[in-house]
């Protein structure tokens, strides 16, 4: 079924979701941000639960790493790009606890329409469900992909392993921290 507006593509390589008004949607960039007031679906209260994320575009599924023993309130701050196949017309995101010896758990999930996220930028907490009801909230930051407010996006918010931002801060803490020590050697030296 399509969204309202949506036609389809040939399902072959390069095609895309594309809308009436001949806007096309190849690809979003996906950052799994963080998740807060996530309900623990182990029941043993020393057991702490071990979320891991699932993001699914049509038949295109990423997956976070496993987040070993740290509750539900988690930081994940993973970004994936992902190709729009054609045809698709969700962003669907579960969250799940990793079980040892049962089936993992699912501790909540969102479905949100392409629409909502093809033609801007999109960074908030989305309410998750679980059976019918509220299960906490999850934090994603999404954005066409290739899209230059997306690219400033990720730079103010320091999102992506290769945030220019996050790397000046680093350099800049370094020479910080290098001239402190050069700093404290010298007045040592003049003593």
């Amino acid at each position: 079924m399509l969204a309202t507006g949506q036609t389809t593509a040939p399902a072959a390589p390069g095609a895309y979701v594309t809308y009436e008004d001949g806007y096309r949607l190849e690809g979003l960039t996906v950052t799994v941000v963080e998740s807060r007031k996530v309900a623990d679906s182990d029941a043993m209260p020393f057991n702490s639960a071990d979320p891991y994320v699932v993001v699914t575009v049509g038949s295109v599924k990423k997956t976070t790493k496993i987040h070993k023993g740290e509750g539900n309130s988690v930081t994940f701050n993973e970004k994936f790009e992902i190709d729009v196949p054609a045809g698709a017309t969700h962003l669907v995101v579960q969250m799940f606890d990793k079980d040892t010896f049962t089936s993992d758990d699912l501790l909540g999930e969102v479905k949100i329409d392409l629409k909502d996220v093809a033609r801007a930028n999109v960074d908030k907490f989305f309410p998750l469900a679980a059976g019918g009801k509220s299960a906490g909230e999850l934090r994603l930051a999404v954005h066409p992909r290739g899209s230059i407010t997306g690219k400033i996006h990720d730079a103010l918010h320091g999102h992506g392993a290769s945030n220019p931002i996050s790397k000046l801060k680093e350099k800049l803490h370094r020479k910080k921290k290098h001239d402190g020590d050069s700093s404290s050697s010298s007045d040592s030296d003049s003593d």
